[in-house]
């Protein structure tokens, strides 16, 4: 964001950073960040399209890499690509990282078939 953007007050949102292993289909956390809302909203471009905000994000997206139109579309397609090829499979989630940090974390139990 450029020194001179004026935006409203600083409201800080969680967002999470996983590692995904395609193999064993594991997402693992590796991270939470404090983003601004416009920021974060950037992250999950696919949900802004869905509130009507895709214009928006991506204009972001691209003045926050610097980048071209074309530039942030090449992305966006590849980062369709792989939500897509992610998206057809159950995936376990590895929250060790909660407990590395000290968070207080449980996991669910889990239901059984049958």
């Amino acid at each position: 964001m450029g020194r001179s953007e004026k935006i409203a007050p600083f409201r800080a949102e969680c967002h999470e950073v996983w590692r995904y292993d395609d193999l064993t289909l594991t997402q693992v956390l590796t991270d939470v960040l404090a983003l601004c809302s416009l920021c974060h909203e950037v992250k999950h471009i696919g949900l802004a399209g869905v509130n009507n905000r895709h214009k928006i994000a991506k204009v972001r997206l691209c003045r926050l890499n610097r980048w071209t139109n074309q530039q942030s579309e090449e992305y966006l397609v590849l980062s369709w690509k792989i939500w897509r090829y992610r998206s057809r499979n159950q995936w376990r989630r590895d929250l060790l990282w909660l407990v590395e940090k000290g968070f207080p974390y449980k996991p669910r139990a889990r239901l059984s078939a049958g």
